[in-house]
């Protein structure tokens, strides 16, 4: 009776024991890429850095451009103004 004990929780053991290897083969698959893995997201980081640079760059100079714009519409509003104004003098 003790010797089928043992043989029943040996073999429960080694049920165990293959499962426990198999799911260890398992996370050993999934995690060889990881490295890999890691570089690309470093790449990836250090272009988001580079593309960030460059979309503050071109904000400002699409602000300074607008700015260049506004003052140039703001004296053509005022010229058409003082146009407008000899004009009516004219008349």
């Amino acid at each position: 009776m003790a010797d089928e004990n043992n043989n029943v929780e040996l073999s429960f053991l080694a049920e165990q024991s293959k499962r426990i290897l198999k799911e260890l083969g398992e996370i050993r698959e999934n995690t060889k890429d990881v490295p890999q893995i890691k570089k690309d997201v470093a790449e990836i980081q250090i272009a988001i850095a580079a593309m960030r640079t460059d979309q503050n760059r071109i904000a400002g100079n699409l602000d300074s451009l607008g700015k260049t714009v506004r003052s140039r519409l703001n004296a053509i509003d005022h010229r058409i103004a003082d146009l407008e104004e000899r004009a009516d003098l004219t008349e």
